[in-house]
């Protein structure tokens, strides 16, 4: 029997803290402890989110004060791991950044640069069907 390794080039640790810095670390920088190991340190500050990510993908910040930030994983820089990484959110006194979450792409295509949230109404959105009213005015 042969073993096979599959050796992933374009998929980083994303590390974002609570005082919304962020940075991109390659994971081969990040070694394998055995169990019961205290682990490997990556961020001198409080962690918000350690996400596995692709250099394509893009990431929702969200903060204690509700507010939530879409940022493409390609315009945070790989870094050292013991960098503490650029600012990718500005947050209000007080606020922190309490998660983070790989965004998906819907089927249709959205992407980043199309508005998206609760100031945007389905009607508006690329793909979706017109409302009854209008389908029956033409």
């Amino acid at each position: 029997m042969s073993a096979h390794v599959l050796i992933v080039t374009d998929r980083y640790l994303l590390i974002v803290t609570e005082s919304g810095h962020a940075k991109r670390v390659e994971l081969a920088a990040v070694p394998v402890t055995g169990r019961g190991r205290s682990g490997v340190r990556v961020s001198r500050e409080p962690l918000a989110a350690a996400l596995v990510v692709a250099a394509r993908d893009d990431v929702l910040i969200a903060t204690r004060a509700g507010r939530v930030e879409r940022v493409a994983i390609s315009d945070v820089p790989v870094m050292d791991r013991r960098a503490r990484g650029v600012r990718i959110i500005d947050l209000d006194d007080g606020d922190i950044v309490t998660t983070a979450a790989v965004a998906a792409v819907s089927p249709s295509g959205l992407h980043r640069g199309v508005a998206c949230g609760p100031a945007r109404r389905a009607r508006d959105r690329p793909g979706a069907p017109a409302p009854a009213a209008a389908q029956g005015a033409s």
